[in-house]
């Protein structure tokens, strides 16, 4: 009994098997996602599942076993949802058609079958790993021990000897027939998969190739063209009927011929690689076109099976760059002209270097710059071939066509070539034209609406100035025509510089002569005016020694003052000599401890009373001997008015930074109004408040003098009945004093 179950197991499992291959025939796309074709896989399915049922193995009347578990189970896990539930549905009608003790059993393990695939359905997705012998197998013993487990449906004479019959096989053969069918379904869909994938990435490759705006060949190891896409055709005019006839190299200059043969070497000698090279072709109209040509070998086997080529169209491209080159270049050019026109050169270094900037732009053969003289040319500058056109030289002087000259400055240009070129009016022209010039293009320079001349460049060639050439000759000329203006400009202020520098020389020399002569009569004046002094002096002496004692009280005061004003006459004329002699040439200058200096000067004045606060002075550098006479000066006067006061006390300190020394001396003596600050300093200015006091009033006046001679400044802070501060600067020590 066990054996005829086996037996009859196999068969059925047999039979399932051949209506798998039978259902993947004629059924390809039943894994889809639309739903009338999923519903048509789902009577698919049922079909299948009502032909296993159709062919059972046969119990006991009434009681049948077939394969349709396996089936639907695995079924499911393939098919999803949609088809899974119409086979399932046409299982259960047949099933209860058939009836019989068995028809709930049947049923239920139709839908047992049915849940354990959605379990494992959703299991393999969680997972989403490939499918597997163990998944399978273990779908298989679960879903069968469950079909066992509801034999205890059946009738209770029959179920335990159906259930003792059918264990053993059952657990053997379905478990491994659920993991064939399995692997078959999962085979199938991979294939099926590879299959759509392969189509799409076809579709996808035929929609880029027709598509591309790039030509896309495939050359033969033969040389012919084995596949051309529509750019290829449309360009190239290849048609249906030249494939795997026409060469390759048939639509490729034949300077490029040796190229593609080393390639072709190079892949024959086992050179697999990608290249990427340009080359040359034809179109079908005749015209050249640069292209980049990237090349790819083409595999199969291992084996080299011909190159796929995608060749791009660059020449817009290389056209772009190499204009957008040789703008960069021409303002590069314009750059360094700039550049030449600051540094200033001579004309004649200008032209030369301008001339050879142009000529890497323009390759004119000959070039000449012309400037208006009146109502003549000149030839200012001529670039020309060795040993060609010697009549033409620089600084020659021409006639011009008035005619041609009023052209010239309305249009800004003009380029004749053959035959126009001929003109009676224009004999110079004429003449190199029979010379061999072609071709001649003028430029004006033009400055302000005023046209300084023209350029004129000449070639051997017909009809060689194009209008790239006109546009960096037009940008050449204007900027030429600044740089001739800047430099007559610049050789005019130069020429005004000259004159101003002789006329100042003249006029300072003038000077120098009138300040001799003036220190000349000063010493004169100061001579001549000494003389009588003296005199005065010398008999008021007298007088007084020998005729004193017959004088009384009042005549020898008078005499007294007789002296003392021919002394303060003396004094006064001495002070303004020594005013006059100040200059800064006569500076002795050095590096001096000014503390030193100070307290040698207080020592030697009268101060009875008076205390000095002296703060720590820094070393100065100038000359000692007048810096001297100004700390004298200084401090006589702090002395003389403060000497009124019951405090009496003098401040000197310095403040300094990195630029200047400022020294000051302070006094809490009569002082003055601030208004009055600037006038104290005029030689024989004497404030109201001060005209009391004695002096020249001349001691300010050359302590002002000496400061400046010494690039400092001074000037002085006051208050009425507070005190005075009195400051002069010096510039701070630097590397350049210490070294001296």
């Amino acid at each position: 009994m066990v054996l005829e179950a086996f037996v009859s197991m196999l068969y059925n499992a047999a039979l399932l098997l051949s209506l798998v291959v039978v259902f993947d025939v004629i059924s390809r796309d039943a894994h889809t996602e639309k739903f009338w074709e999923q519903i048509l896989a789902g009577f698919i399915l049922g079909a299948i599942t009502l032909g296993i049922m159709m062919n059972p193995w046969v119990m006991r009347p009434g009681v049948v076993f077939d394969t349709r578990t396996i089936f639907l189970s695995v079924g499911v896990m393939f098919f999803g949802v949609v088809p899974s539930v119409v086979s399932m549905l046409m299982a259960l009608a047949y099933r209860l058609w058939m009836g019989g003790d068995g028809v709930i059993t049947g049923c239920s393990t139709i839908i047992s079958s049915i849940a354990w695939g959605f379990i494992f359905r959703a299991i393999h997705r969680y997972w989403k790993k490939p499918y597997g012998f163990a998944e399978f197998y273990s779908l298989g013993i679960l879903n069968h021990i469950t079909m066992i487990a509801l034999m205890l449906l059946m009738p209770a004479d029959i179920r335990w000897m159906i259930v003792r019959t059918i264990t053993l096989p059952v657990i053997i053969i379905y478990p491994l027939g659920t993991v064939l069918m399995g692997q078959l379904a999962a085979r199938r869909i991979r294939r099926y998969e590879e299959q759509q994938k392969l189509q799409r990435s076809e579709e996808k490759y035929r929609l880029l190739t027709e598509t591309s705006n790039d030509i896309i060949l495939i050359r033969n190891l033969d040389g012919t063209i084995g596949f051309a896409n529509r750019k290829a055709q449309e360009l190239l005019g290849i048609m249906d009927e030249d494939i795997n006839v026409v060469l390759a190299k048939d639509y490729v200059l034949p300077q490029y011929h040796e190229l593609l043969e080393i390639h072709k070497q190079n892949r024959t000698n086992g050179d697999l690689s990608s290249k990427l090279f340009n080359l040359e072709i034809y179109d079908k109209q005749g015209k050249i076109h640069l292209v980049e040509v990237s090349s790819t070998p083409l595999i199969e086997n291992g084996k080299l099976q011909g190159m796929l080529a995608a060749l791009r169209d660059v020449t817009d491209r290389v056209q772009t760059e190499e204009q957008r080159n040789r703008y960069a270049f021409r303002l590069k050019i314009l750059r360094e002209l700039d550049g030449i026109v600051l540094e200033t050169l001579s004309f004649d270094e200008t032209c030369d270097q301008v001339l050879k900037k142009l000529q890497q732009l323009i390759p004119y053969d000959l070039l000449s710059i012309n400037m208006l003289q009146d109502k003549k040319v000149e030839l200012i500058k001529i670039l020309k071939p060795v040993n060609r056109f010697e009549y033409l030289h620089n600084h020659q002087f021409h006639v011009p066509d008035m005619d041609f000259i009023e052209h010239l400055a309305k249009n800004r240009w003009q380029i004749v070539s053959s035959p126009e070129i001929k003109s009676t009016k224009m004999p110079v022209r004429s003449r190199m034209t029979q010379d061999g010039l072609q071709s001649f293009m003028y430029n004006a320079l033009i400055v302000r609406d005023k046209l300084l001349g023209f350029l004129w460049f000449g070639s051997f060639q017909e009809d060689f100035f194009t209008d790239e050439h006109l546009e960096i000759a037009l940008d050449f000329a204007d900027q030429l025509a600044i740089v001739l203006n800047h430099i007559s400009l610049i050789q005019t202020i130069r020429e005004h510089s000259n004159e101003l520098s002789r006329t100042v020389a003249a006029r300072t020399a003038q000077l120098q002569n009138a300040l001799d002569e003036l220190e000349a009569f000063s010493y004169s004046v100061a001579h001549d005016l000494r003389s009588p002094l003296k005199l005065v002096h010398g008999y008021s002496e007298a007088l007084a020694e020998d005729y004193a004692h017959h004088m009384d009280e009042e005549g020898r005061q008078l005499l007294g003052n007789i002296r003392s004003t021919a002394q303060r006459m003396d004094k006064l004329i001495m002070e303004l000599l020594h005013l006059a002699k100040l200059s800064p040439d006569g500076i002795k200058a050095e590096n001096f401890d000014m503390n030193e200096l100070v307290q040698e000067i207080w020592f030697n004045l009268e101060h009875d009373g008076f205390v000095l606060d002296l703060h720590p002075l820094p070393s100065a550098w100038g000359d000692s001997t007048l810096l001297g006479q100004v700390w004298q000066n200084l401090l006589e006067n702090a002395i003389k008015f403060s000497s009124v006061n019951s405090e009496k006390s003098i401040e000197v300190g310095c403040v300094f930074d990195d630029k200047e020394l400022v020294y000051y001396v302070k006094d809490n003596g009569v002082g003055f109004a601030a208004e009055q600050a600037e006038e104290i300093f005029v030689p024989f200015k004497r404030l109201n408040n001060l005209e009391s006091a004695e002096g020249s009033g001349i001691g300010l006046a050359i302590s002002k003098k000496i400061i400046l001679n010494h690039g400092g400044r001074i000037w002085a802070e006051s208050k009425p009945d507070i005190g005075s501060t009195f400051y002069f600067s010096l510039p701070a020590m630097n590397e350049e004093n210490n070294d001296q």
